[in-house]
């Protein structure tokens, strides 16, 4: 005799079809304009005349009316950010396309300088990753002949960003890391690497 195997009875599991769910990045955003709105005396303001400051906002920033912000990148929402800071603290009246344009440079500028401090945090298995203050400022001396890596242009700070994930990247390859000196690299004293 066999016996059968009788599974109970299962309610309906909910579906979720009422909730929509919005990414972190955009919850912010619509925050920041709503204080933005309220710090400048715009809450009352008609809905499409808010609306139309946002989208007016992201084509001085992409050259796009319609910029969906669900769909923005990391370097995009840096941008988004610092225009959306800006508003808040020097009004909107003070916006133009020159602004703009500044808010693009300094959230590339972070985002480049995040990344040369951190590079190599996107390869599994590493024990350090990022590269020391004094070895960046080196590789930015012999490149550009700069030791303030900070203070370069944008050009030049990708083009660091490059070397330095390349260098990290080859560093744990060999299952070295930058931070700890080679036995060989630590008794030349004017070898910076």
């Amino acid at each position: 005799m066999t016996a059968t195997h009788v599974k109970p009875a299962q309610r309906a599991r909910k579906t979720g079809a009422g909730k929509s769910w919005t990414s972190p990045h955009v919850q912010k955003y619509q925050l920041q304009w709503a204080a933005i709105f309220r710090k400048h005396g715009w809450a009352n303001r008609p809905s499409a005349e808010k609306k139309d400051l946002r989208h007016s906002v992201l084509e001085d920033l992409f050259g796009d009316y319609n910029f969906d912000v669900s769909a923005a990148t990391e370097p995009q929402w840096d941008c988004i950010y610092l225009a959306q800071d800006f508003l808040l603290d020097n009004g909107l009246c003070a916006w133009n396309k020159a602004t703009a344009k500044t808010a693009i440079d300094l959230g590339l500028r972070n985002r480049y300088i995040w990344n040369i401090e951190n590079a190599g945090y996107d390869i599994p298995d590493i024990a350090f990753y990022g590269a020391p203050e004094e070895y960046i400022a080196a590789v930015a001396a012999d490149k550009f002949g700069v030791r303030n890596w900070r203070a370069l242009d944008l050009d030049k700070l990708r083009m660091l960003l490059i070397t330095i994930k390349n260098r990290v990247r080859k560093a744990a390859k060999k299952g070295r890391n930058l931070h700890t000196p080679t036995p060989a690299a630590a008794s030349d004293d004017n070898c910076p690497f």
